[in-house]
């Protein structure tokens, strides 16, 4: 999932629960709500640019073009397939979005639409955990929240090729106790 340089702002947002009582809590006696509880109201919010104007120069039905006997494939970095470069021109903006579908939804994302074909964006996101690595100092556990996109620039064939994408996560507990070796050692 690519996107045009960095966001521009990272919304942050801690929130808290009002049903914890401080006293009972300490005491190890108010059992029915976790601390945690206020993580439903604790987000990591923002904006990305994709933008696929400059691809739309250089692609067409048939992948890279070619001008002048210069083929536009070699200038084009990092390095796809002419397959990919199909798709990117099919699908504008929505090429990328497609990644963001599928590390969403995981596995079970992927499905034949019948309007779109194979795709993985279902119309809802599960709540699949995902990390949210926004430099070293900002990684979270999250569910992505909410997703809005805003398509600002067609072609002439009304394929969108630069959209503005907000995303809010909500975080989950992430403390040393509750996660599993996995996320430490990369072992099962």
């Amino acid at each position: 999932f690519r996107f045009l340089y960095n966001p521009q702002t990272v919304s942050m947002n801690w929130g808290t629960t009002t049903e914890v009582n401080p006293q009972l809590e300490s005491l190890g006696l108010d059992k029915g709500v976790p601390l945690t509880s206020g993580l439903n109201n604790t987000t990591v919010s923002f904006d990305l640019v994709l933008n696929r104007i400059d691809d739309m120069r250089i692609l067409d039905s048939n992948g890279f073009k070619t001008i002048k006997g210069k083929q536009y494939k070699e200038l084009y970095s990092p390095q796809i397939s002419d397959a990919e470069a199909k798709l990117i021109y099919k699908k504008g903006t929505m090429y990328g979005l497609e990644y963001f579908f599928k590390a969403v939804n995981g596995d079970i994302g992927n499905y034949e639409s019948y309007l779109n074909g194979s795709t993985s964006d279902r119309g809802w996101m599960f709540a699949i955990p995902v990390e949210l690595h926004l430099g070293t100092g900002l990684r979270y556990l999250v569910r992505i929240s909410s997703l809005a996109v805003n398509h600002n620039m067609f072609d002439e064939r009304m394929v969108p090729i630069f959209s503005t994408v907000s995303i809010i996560c909500t975080r989950y507990y992430d403390g040393k106790e509750v996660m599993n070796d996995t996320t430490k050692t990369g072992k099962k």
